[in-house]
């Protein structure tokens, strides 16, 4: 409580059920870069009702997110790219927390 107002201080969201938005850094690489436009972002994905993990989203609302911010095209491309969460690969179903890391690398070839 604010000793001169005697109101509440605001608090930053944290993505906590009724706490604000998950807030993520995005890293795009190779064609992900060049759809997308930058190589990397801020992105707040709503929380959506209440979440059994804390408030995290999940790897397709963060997509979900980035395709309306960055159009069709661009999510098209985000939809076969390798995800990492703080490094680790991960499914389009796993769970995202404020502050996590993903990086969006696509399907590439060579020998």
């Amino acid at each position: 409580m604010s000793p001169i107002s005697g109101e509440q201080p605001r608090v930053e969201p944290t993505g906590v059920p009724g706490g604000g938005p998950v807030r993520v850094r995005v890293r795009f690489w190779a064609s992900a870069r060049a759809a997308v436009g930058v190589a990397e972002a801020e992105v707040l994905v709503p929380v959506e009702g209440n979440r059994a993990e804390g408030g995290a989203v999940t790897v397709a609302e963060v997509i979900g997110v980035l395709t309306e911010e960055h159009g069709s095209a661009a999510g098209r491309v985000l939809e076969v790219c390798s995800v990492l969460v703080d490094g680790l690969r991960v499914d389009r179903a796993s769970a995202v927390e404020s502050g996590a890391e993903l990086e969006f690398l696509p399907p590439f070839a060579g020998g």
